[in-house]
Formats: C-alpha cells, sequence, structure tokens
C-alpha cells in the first residue's frame, strides 16, 4: 500500500467545483443516466455527497460534512486494489493519529453500503488541522486516469474541452466559467449551454443541489 499527502484545495473548494460539475452535466444532459457527475445535497443529516460514474465500472463517491472530506474511487481496468481491512487498520492506529489525522467522517463513509467500499483503487480524507489530503492505493497502481480530476482540479476551460467531448456537443466556455462561478443559474444560461435543455427541469434539478438559481 502507498500513501501519500497531497496538497489539493480544500473541501469547501471541491464541494463547489462538484456541485457546479453536476449542474453543467444536468443541463447538458437530461437523461440521468448519461450524466458523469452528480450532487446530493441531502445525502444525510449535514453531510454533502458527490460523485462521478463514466458507465464503463468506474465509480467515484466524495462525502463532505463540517469541512471534512472523505472519498473513494474504483478504477475497474486497474488489477491492484487496496485491501479495506488493511486501509481501516491503518487508520486505526493511534500511534500514527498526528500525521494521518483520521476523521470521524471516515467510519461513516466506510461503513456506508452505498459506496461500494469493498470494491477500491484509492480512499483518501482531508486532513483540517494540517490542510493536507490523505491518500492510499495499491502499490504500482495507476490512477492518472482518475475520476476526480475535474473535482480537484478543473476549471471551466478543461471542463468545456472534457464535455464537448463526452456529450458531442459545443460546450461555451464563458457559461461554463458562470456555473463554475456560481452565478445564478437563469434561462438564458442554459440556453447558452443546451439549447434543447428544459429550462424549468434544469431550474429544478439545480436548486435541489443547492445551487443558486432564478426564482420562478
Amino acid at each position: 500500500m502507498n500513501l501519500a499527502y497531497l496538497a489539493y484545495p480544500p473541501p469547501e473548494v471541491v464541494e463547489r467545483r462538484g456541485r457546479a460539475l453536476a449542474v453543467l452535466d444536468a443541463v447538458l444532459s437530461p437523461e440521468w443516466e448519461e450524466r458523469y457527475f452528480s450532487f446530493d445535497q441531502d445525502w444525510s443529516a449535514g453531510a454533502r455527497m458527490a460523485s462521478a460514474r463514466n458507465g464503463s465500472g468506474d465509480e467515484a463517491f466524495m462525502l463532505f460534512s463540517q469541512g471534512e472530506c472523505v472519498f473513494k474511487q474504483f478504477l475497474h481496468e486497474v488489477p491492484q486494489r487496496l485491501s479495506l481491512a488493511e486501509a481501516q487498520a491503518l487508520t486505526e492506529v493511534q500511534g500514527t493519529a498526528g500525521a494521518l489525522g483520521p476523521s470521524p467522517l471516515l467510519g461513516e463513509f466506510l461503513a456506508e453500503p452505498a459506496f461500494s467500499t469493498e470494491e477500491l483503487t484509492e480512499l483518501g480524507w482531508y486532513v483540517p488541522g494540517v490542510r493536507h489530503w490523505v491518500v492510499m492505493h495499491p502499490a504500482g497502481a495507476v490512477t492518472e486516469d482518475s475520476l476526480f480530476r475535474l473535482l480537484f482540479q478543473g476549471d471551466a476551460l478543461l471542463y468545456a474541452a472534457w464535455a464537448g467531448d463526452m456529450f458531442e456537443l459545443p460546450v461555451p466556455e464563458a457559461a461554463a466559467e458562470l456555473v463554475f462561478r456560481h452565478a445564478p443559474l437563469t434561462p438564458s444560461l442554459v440556453q447558452a449551454l443546451n439549447p434543447e435543455a428544459d429550462w424549468e427541469s434544469a431550474r429544478e434539478e439545480a436548486a435541489g443541489m443547492g445551487y443558486p438559481v432564478q426564482p420562478a
């Protein structure tokens, strides 16, 4: 098992980006099954959940609560697997708590059946005290095709290029940038992103994700 400490953006930035990605996908793809990113504003009391699926067996989940975040991803073409039991044992070692910063949210995450934690390529969480991410994955695993690339490092330019290929339609970078900035969703913004999208459906979905929308 490999363990890394990474300087990704803090959870509030990643969560905001995850919400924007899910709203963009919802506008560009009215059919939920064809979307890549989703966001659940009311996953549980005080917790929100971002997820990503590529339709080929890869999946990722990210849980946010009170400044903390835990995530996992499963890449089906990566033969190496992370042992859940080994990961749990490592995070429970009290002597390494200062370095690993075990999160109370981690136990909740690992116990959630919906996250399929028996299928792990990568597991990570944020340590607020030192503002870094702890990420573990099996030795030899190549994770360059991470589902989290846009969540951790994405912007409107990257998304527009990616979504144009994924949904086979042109995605205006300027319109995507407005969503990344959390500008209120309006009929004109929806129209700019996807002329065939239904405004009322897009407004309802975005509001349900906690994204600002123009009042009905």
